[in-house]
């Protein structure tokens, strides 16, 4: 997966799809469609999936094109309005479509099927790009959090000898002397998971909790 800043975009626009694009027009993109842009969790973007979006988008319209790739030939009219302002009156009716003044229909224009769908496969994409950001695990965090759920245990190990030393000797036999340690052992693993007889499933059940904290907190 490539990822990259804007001038990177650019470069692979132009490589993979032999669009030149400016960097005035990326921004504008950028600016005024930000869902067409797919980050990685360190902020830099995500070539393709970005890419496809633009050009579904229609950035490649007014850019330079190499004349075997062109998808759309030009059309030759004798009076018509400047292309700018059919691109904004497109983009006018495409909201009405999109925000549901108009309802997109089989006999709706060629070109609103086109974009709705263009519209709509690009918002997918964003969509599970957002979700599988929220997967994404921030590793520090997480080792953290069970570090510091791990931490009592260490310093409850570290300090049996001194609790139970003197306990343990004047229990006058070896078995006495297990079952005191054996007792303390028992004692500190049940203070940190609550059960008695179920430990192991009960310190499963306490991890996956503790890590499931540590996630909706990231």
């Amino acid at each position: 997966m490539k990822t990259g800043n804007q001038e990177d975009l650019r470069r692979y626009l132009e490589s993979e799809y032999q669009v030149k694009v400016s960097k005035v027009a990326i921004s504008k993109r950028k600016k005024t469609k930000p869902f067409l842009f797919a980050f990685t969790p360190e902020g830099k973007i995500i070539m393709d999936q970005t890419a496809k979006a633009l050009i579904n988008d229609g950035i490649d319209k007014n850019a330079g094109r190499s004349s075997n790739k062109r998808l759309n030939p030009p059309e030759s009219t004798t009076e018509s309005k400047p292309e700018s302002n059919q691109d904004e009156d497109k983009d006018k009716v495409l909201q009405e479509y999109i925000s549901g003044k108009k309802q997109v229909t089989l006999a709706s224009p060629s070109w609103i099927l086109r974009r709705y769908k263009e519209f709509q496969q690009a918002e997918k994409e964003r969509i599970a790009n957002q979700k599988a950001e929220k997967e994404l695990v921030n590793f520090n965090v997480t080792a953290d959090t069970v570090f510091n759920f791990l931490r009592p245990f260490r310093d409850d190990c570290l300090e049996i000898g001194k609790r139970i030393s003197a306990i343990a000797f004047q229990s006058g036999s070896k078995r006495g002397a297990q079952k005191v340690i054996d007792d303390e052992v028992q004692r500190i693993f049940k203070s940190r998971v609550g059960t008695a007889f179920k430990f192991d499933d009960e310190l499963k059940k306490k991890i996956i909790e503790i890590l499931r904290t540590s996630l909706q907190r990231q």
